[in-house]
């Protein structure tokens, strides 16, 4: 059995439309996540939680072979109607 070479990036939801709808990617090591988004084309900024082997971490976590990377992107949306008195939408 080979040992794993590289890392995975899971892009879960929306951001797996910056993969051609891809589960996941392989990227290269010794980089930091934020970097890896980047060079995929993917404004970190747009990245709500990063989850590496299961535990929670920051965007500037440097890659390690064999880390599976879980990522969750920001969630907009709401009602755009104005709320009114009351606090009832219109």
């Amino acid at each position: 059995m080979s040992a794993p070479t590289g890392a995975e990036l899971r892009l879960i939801g929306s951001l797996k439309s910056y993969v051609g709808g891809r589960e996941s990617v392989a990227v290269e090591t010794g980089q930091t996540v934020r970097q890896a988004l980047a060079a995929l084309g993917v404004r970190p900024e747009i990245i709500a939680l990063v989850i590496v082997n299961g535990t929670q971490r920051p965007k500037d976590h440097v890659l390690e072979d064999g880390d599976r990377v879980e990522l969750l992107a920001v969630i907009g949306g709401g009602c755009s109607l104005p709320i009114g008195p009351a606090g009832v939408r219109q």
